[in-house]
């Protein structure tokens, strides 16, 4: 990652994130979910702002879905209705998710943790952000924290003005498509080893990061990582559904998926969630999967195929009479 400062479009490292927000139920929609409600379907934004509200809950914003929400001003050059919406956004109760630096945090926490012998300890306080934009970068401040009271609307419209939208999808979309194919033709022995996979996986990620650690000890990293899914939660979730993916061969692998597993990853720190129905069969096999040992992992109550399944009144939050 570069360390400059130049662009909101680069992630990059820095200083400690703020602590989160109080608590809140915070519901994290994909961008499918997003477009539904431009729509005013099943409900429209002032309404939801409502049932927010009074169920004492907040929408999550990430750099994904915003950032997909607003894409189809890059193919229409249709920004002003973007803008409308952005800023109908903007007026319910929210709380900003930096999804981007999940894994990175979490690896982070895992090796000093494992260096001093402690329990790993949540990283929760570092991913939520006091502004949208700080989404845009792995840890700290963001590279428009001079900017101050910007809109959402205007930050997404100095992307919008970059080209960047899209960016995400047009550098890494190919490349996820090509790890996935050679991935496959691996012998099956080999693919559905997925534990004994782990700790290539891990050197990959330590090494992408800039995370120093003795390469004779990964492996005993690896294992003290996996044994239990609360270490890393979010990048343990995410690892085992792409080995899970990558095991059903009928399964084709598009661009899309890069969005949809970064909100995978997201799973553990929100309480409620979209997502497209591949991946939320996906996350409910391999939740079910983790409970087996682990009783406590009840991912799969937190997942929704869509707005309309969340909002329905024997689901979540919204079944309940406000406090």
């Amino acid at each position: 990652m570069s360390p400059a400062r130049s662009s909101l479009t680069e992630p990059e490292r820095g200083n400690p994130a703020p602590q989160p927000p109080t608590g809140a139920t915070r519901i994290l929609l994909d961008a499918s979910s997003l477009i539904e409600l431009e729509h005013r379907r099943p409900i429209s934004f002032p309404a939801l702002g409502k049932m927010l509200r009074e169920h004492n809950a907040q929408l999550v914003l990430t750099r994904t879905n915003v950032l997909e929400f607003s894409a189809s001003a890059e193919k229409t050059g249709d920004f002003p209705t973007v803008r409308k919406m952005l800023l109908e956004i903007e007026q319910l109760p929210l709380t900003y998710l930096r999804e981007g630096g999940i894994t990175f945090l979490e690896l982070k926490e895992a090796v000093a943790a494992f260096n001093e012998q402690r329990e790993y300890r949540t990283i929760a306080a570092q991913l939520y952000v006091r502004r949208w934009d700080e989404t845009l970068v792995l840890e700290g401040s963001s590279p428009a924290e001079i900017l101050v009271n910007q809109r959402l609307d205007e930050l997404v419209g100095m992307l919008w003005k970059q080209g960047a939208l899209r960016l995400t999808e047009r550098r890494w979309g190919r490349l996820l498509q090509q790890q996935f194919e050679e991935d496959r033709r691996l012998s099956a022995n080999v693919r559905k080893a997925i534990r004994r996979n782990f700790p290539v996986a891990l050197k990959r990620h330590l090494d992408q990061f800039s995370l120093a650690f003795p390469k004779n000890r990964i492996e005993q990293l690896a294992e003290w990582i996996y044994d239990d899914p609360s270490r890393c939660p979010g990048h343990r979730l995410w690892y085992d559904i792409r080995q899970e993916l990558m095991n059903d061969l009928g399964k084709a692998v598009t661009a899309n998926y890069i969005s949809d597993f970064v909100h995978v990853a997201a799973l553990p720190y929100v309480e409620m969630v979209t997502m497209d129905r591949t991946t939320a069969d996906l996350c409910r096999r391999v939740s079910r999967r983790l409970r087996k040992n682990h009783p406590a992992i009840r991912y799969e109550q937190r997942i929704f195929s869509g707005l309309g399944e969340l909002l329905d009144a024997n689901a979540g939050i919204f079944s309940r009479r406000p406090a």
